[in-house]
This record gives structure tokens, sequence and C-alpha cells, in this order.
């Protein structure tokens, strides 16, 4: 998952991340909660010919997708607040922490707002076929139903789709220290 990505063991240690990563930890078990809870499908139909089987699937996932962009607006708002100039660049062993410092930041605050990205009843529907009656032949099959899993598919690409919004989001916080969590 996404927010239990982090720095290598040495950035850890070196910049005293160890609350960052057990912060990552608790959000990112409460996040799984909410898309396992928000997660449906039924099995609508099941075609089998010699070595292909097609397996039509009716499914309602969690907006991830809309998560993880709003999760980037906040932790890029983040790191301009911290000092940084993104359009510049950066790639320095400190932007690379504060980098993951913004993610967990942003993560604690959309914790909150875990259920703005319950998807209450959209449904969709994909195909996947399985050629020789296994993954291995059918990898990219596989794929694509993975991605629809992660809400690609959807139409909400989240709910801070403007500066304006991100701001009266992050009014609500205390940003003396950006990054600080």
């Amino acid at each position: 998952m996404y927010l239990l990505q982090k720095p290598d063991e040495r950035l850890v240690n070196k910049y005293k991340l160890d609350d960052y990563v057990e912060t990552s930890k608790e959000l990112a078990e409460r996040l799984e909660s909410a898309i396992k809870n928000n997660f449906e499908y039924t099995i609508r139909d099941v075609i089998e010919v010699d070595d292909y089987i097609t397996v039509q699937i009716s499914y309602k996932t969690y907006y991830y997708v809309a998560y993880i962009n709003d999760l980037s607006r906040i932790q890029t708002e983040l790191l301009i607040k911290a000092g940084y100039d993104l359009e510049n660049g950066a790639d320095s062993e400190q932007y690379q922490v504060d980098t993951y410092k913004a993610k967990i930041k942003a993560a604690s605050i959309l914790d909150s707002y875990l259920d703005n990205y319950n998807n209450e009843n959209e449904m969709k529907e994909t195909v996947v076929s399985y050629h020789n009656k296994n993954i291995e032949d059918s990898s990219d099959e596989f794929k694509s139903y993975l991605i629809n899993l992660t809400g690609f598919t959807y139409n909400n690409k989240g709910i801070l789709t403007t500066q304006e919004k991100v701001d009266e989001l992050l009014s609500n916080y205390n940003l003396e220290d950006p990054l600080e969590i």
C-alpha cells in the first residue's frame, strides 16, 4: 500500500522518522478497513470453452484513486508551505524525507475524511478471461481487473479539485510546521 512505502532504513534512522513510520501503519490500517468495508462484487456469469474461461464480474469499490489524488494535492501543498519550489524539482536526501513526511501528514489529515471516499452505489462491470485456465497465461487480463478494483474506472477523481478547496480544507489545521505530525 502506498502509505506503507517509506524511505530506506538509513534515512529513517538518520532523520528519526520512527513516529512517521508508526503513524503510517495506523493510517494504512484504517484506510485498508475502509477499502475492505466498501468492497462488493458479484460474479454475473462464467463461460468456459475448451481452455478458455471468461468471468463477468459486477463490482463496487472504494474511491481509492480519488483518495490518492486528494492525498497528492495535500502533500504538494504541504511541501510548498515547507518552502519547496516544486516547479524546479528537488532530488536531495532531505527532499525525499520531507516528501515522506508530507505524505504521512496528508494522510493524517485525510484520515478524518475516509467516509468521503465511500462508494455508496456506483457499480461497474468487467470481464476477466483466463487462457489455459490460469492467471499466468492471462496476466494482462488480471492486471486490468486489479486496476479496475483500485477505482480508475470511476468518474470520482477526488474532492479537492481546486486550489480553493485545498486551501479551505487546510485552513482547519495548524500548519506552522507543515510537515509535523
